[in-house]
Formats: structure tokens, sequence, C-alpha cells
């Protein structure tokens, strides 16, 4: 878009129904307002950055007579533009330039998005994970050597994810704040906790997770939503700040501070860094896992065995007596049809016949 070179405004000034996709064009002009709404920005449906607000809103000034009159009102008003997309940080601040009945709306489709999984070299040096705002899955940072602070920028521009956060036998830092941008860890789909962290050396501090993070999760089906071990105690304001939002296992190790293995990322994982009882924690996790679903899976299969021959058993007998009875009525209806048949031709059924064959033999005795 093409602008004559503007430098002053005297009154109000309107952006509407442009194709701007930023501001960066205006963000030097002076605007001396002699209305209550100097800035007016409406039906700009390619406009993604409006950042240059926060340098434009510091050349509005008013005359004095409308200094004291509007003192406390906003002097900027943003309606109906396109999907305008900025961090939390940049989002708080631009709020505040504009009316509380009217915010600006932003949108989340343009928030860089990637997925989460276990934390190595590849991932802090690979170009598309520059600048991640959303991690789809679980983080998991794991047997990791933080060298410098740069290995700590792909996390500064984190604002949610969408799985859990473990932090696992990780040296190089003392607090979280390399997650100064961290607003929210959503999982509705777990029974499990939300947060782990545990045997990293150098951790004294969960700043900021405690009073800056919202964790988001089904109360009925998680008991605890994070599980924190430290080799100091967790300072009593972080602790109770973070137990407002469910119940947390704190617990500090009393034996001798290890060191993880040199390296970093998945090839650390496989060296041995335990606990003191000869598995890393993942490792008795997994395994406790594993004995509780075996017990689970053996016990349901014998009751299921017990109760299918059992009931199998019952209905052999039920079946077995109801054959018996069917075949002594079968029985009896035959010889009934047999007797009437005889009875018609005039001759004696078996039972009479034999009946009568005993009278005579008793009747030549007694001659």
């Amino acid at each position: 878009m093409n602008m004559p070179k503007i430098t002053e405004i005297h009154g109000r000034f309107k952006i509407t129904k442009t194709t701007l996709s930023s501001l960066d064009l205006m963000k030097d002009i002076k605007i001396f307002a002699h209305y209550p709404m100097a800035l007016t920005i409406e039906d700009n449906y390619s406009l993604k950055d409006v950042s240059d607000l926060l340098y434009m809103a510091k050349n509005i000034t008013r005359p004095k007579a409308f200094e004291e009159r509007f003192k406390n009102r906003t002097q900027i008003l943003l309606l109906n533009n396109g999907r305008i997309c900025h961090n939390d940080e940049t989002r708080e601040a631009l709020q505040a330039l504009v009316p509380p009945e009217h915010p600006i709306e932003f949108s989340d489709h343009c928030r860089k998005r990637c997925v989460g999984g276990v934390v190595d070299d590849a991932t802090l040096k690979h170009k598309d994970n520059i600048g991640c705002q959303v991690i789809l899955g679980s983080l998991t940072i794991q047997n990791f050597n933080f060298n410098s602070s740069a290995d700590l920028k792909y996390f500064n521009t984190i604002e949610d994810i969408e799985g859990s956060l473990t932090i696992i036998n990780s040296t190089g830092f003392k607090d979280l704040t390399f997650f100064k941008s961290l607003k929210g860890i959503t999982d509705f789909s777990t029974t499990r906790p939300l947060v782990r962290i545990a045997h990293n050396p150098d951790l004294t501090s969960i700043t900021p997770l405690h009073n800056q993070v919202e964790l988001l999760y089904d109360v009925e089906d998680v008991d605890t939503v994070a599980v924190i071990k430290t080799y100091s105690a967790i300072d009593a304001m972080e602790r109770k700040e973070l137990e407002k939002q469910g119940r947390v296992i704190f617990h500090v190790h009393v034996k001798e501070r290890k060191r993880p293995p040199t390296g970093n990322g998945r090839k650390g994982q496989d060296k041995t860094w335990t606990d003191g009882k000869g598995k890393r924690e993942s490792e008795a996790d997994d395994s406790d896992n594993l004995k509780e679903g075996i017990a689970v899976v053996v016990g349901g299969s014998l009751c299921f065995i017990v109760f299918g021959y059992g009931y199998a058993f019952i209905v052999y007998q039920r079946d077995r007596r109801r054959l018996e009875r069917q075949q002594q009525l079968r029985n009896q209806n035959a010889n009934d049809d047999i007797d009437a048949v005889r009875s018609k031709a005039g001759i004696r059924s078996s039972t009479d016949s034999r009946s009568s064959e005993k009278g005579s033999s008793r009747h030549r005795k007694r001659k």
C-alpha cells in the first residue's frame, strides 16, 4: 500500500478497510487528538501485526482542554480486524491501550506449533523448532546438560504444553525461569501427574511454575497434579501457591547429589545415572507399572476362568435334568399309545397278560 508521507494528524485518525498486514507505515505519525478516541482501526481483514500501536500510543497528545476531561479514557479502538497474532506478553500490553469493553480480538491460529517429545541437541538446533509457542504432546527434558543460556532459549517462547512436563536428571539451571512465557499445561486424558521433576542437582526453585502456569486436567481422574523431588527444600511460598492447583508431592533427596552423564539427549538416556537403588526413576516407575499390570491381568484371567467353569457346570446340570424329564415323558407317552392300539385290536397289554399268567399259575397250584 502506497501512502503519502504524513508526519502529523490534527483531529482523529481512522484506518479502515485497508489491505495492511501491519501498522509499520504509521508508527511514526504524531496525532494531536481533538476527539475522545484519537485512533480507530476497523475492518482491516488482512491485519495480523499491531505491535506498532505500542509506539503510536506514545505519539498521541491532547489539547489541555481535553486533557482533564478525558484523563482516564483510552484513545485507541480496534474493531473487526483480521487474525491478529502476538505472544502473551505483547497481548497484555496491547489490551491496556484499548477500552475494557472493546478488547482486541486475537487469534490462536498463527501461534507456532511444534511436536513434543524428548529434548536433545537436534531439537534445540533445528530451525523449525525456533520460536515454538504451543507444544503438541508431552515435553520431556531428561539426562540433559544445558551448557549455556543459548540451550535454554528454545523454551523461552513456549506458552502452552498440550500434555505433561517432565524434567529429570538434568543440569545447568537453578530455577525454571527459562519457561518465562509458559501459561498453561493441559491434559484431560491422563491419570498421571501433569508435572514430574526429579534428580536435577542444580535446581533450587520452581519459579515461575508455582504462580504463572495454570494446570488443566480432569479432577476426577488425576489424584496428584505434580511430583517434585529436589536436593534442597523448595520455598514455602512456592509450595503453597502450587498446591492451590491440586495435590502436590514434594520430596527432598537426602543422598549425595549425583551428576548426570556427559552428553545430551537420547544417548544420555542409555547411560546409568541411578537414584542409588540401581534404577533410574523412570525405569523404577516403568517396573512398578509393569508389575501392577501383570497382577491385574493374571488376577482378572483367573476370576474369568473360575466364573466360566462354574457357570458352564451349572448350565450342564440344568440341561441334563431337563433332557431326562423329556425322555421319561416320551417313554410314558409311547407306552400309552401302544396300549391304546392293542385295546382296540382286542389284544391285552403286556401288563395284563403277565397278570393273567400269574393268576393261572396260582390256580393250578391249588388243584
